[in-house]
Parts: C-alpha cells; structure tokens; sequence
C-alpha cells in the first residue's frame, strides 16, 4: 500500500480521534463539574456564610486599627475593646440565630 492510501484512511481516523478526545474530554469536564456542585454552598450555608463575616467584620476593624499603631497602649485598646462588646451585644441574638442555623445544617448532613 503506497503512502497516499494510508494517508486517505488516515485522515479520517485522525479526525475521529481527534472527535473522541474532545468528546472524552467534555464528558470529564461534565463529570468534575457535577463533583464540584456537589461542594458548592447551598443558599442555607451561604446565610451562614454571610452571617459569620458579619459579625466577624467589627474584629477585622478592631484589628486593623490596632495593627497601625507601633505601640497599643490600653487608651488604645479599652475603646477597641469597648467597641467590640458593643457590637457583640448588638449581635447576640444574630449569633444565636446563626449558631442554631450551624446546629441544623450539622444536623441535616448527618447519615441517616
């Protein structure tokens, strides 16, 4: 068989391979995908989510303010201090709200 008619039934058999690749590769990309949407958030765990960067928010600030000082003095830190249980007084019953909400997604994910 001469080069040219290897060629002529080769051609094809590279462009079915070539379909195949892609197929595979789509039909992998398709599976990990549905892996990660198993490992999204649900619309429950992002209100906690949400819920937790709320009240953790007054300490980022509390921080950031503190770490711009070279030396926090306790004139400095009492009023961070201050702030914080104020904000945490504020949030408790938010907190609470969210620790039962932790309590029940732990609960709904439990085998049964």
């Amino acid at each position: 068989m001469s080069w040219k008619k290897k060629l002529i039934i080769l051609k094809p058999a590279i462009a079915m391979l070539k379909a195949s690749l892609i197929s595979n590769i789509s039909l992998n990309i398709h599976k990990e995908s549905e892996k990660l949407e198993e490992l999204y958030p649900t619309v429950h765990e992002w209100k906690v989510i949400k819920e937790i960067v709320e009240l953790l928010n007054p300490f980022e600030a509390a921080t950031r303010l503190l770490s711009v000082v070279k030396y926090p003095t306790i004139g400095f830190i009492y009023p961070c201090i201050c702030n914080l249980r104020e904000k945490l007084e504020i949030d408790f019953t938010s907190l609470k709200l969210m620790m039962q909400n932790i309590a029940e997604m732990q609960y709904s994910q439990l085998p049964l």
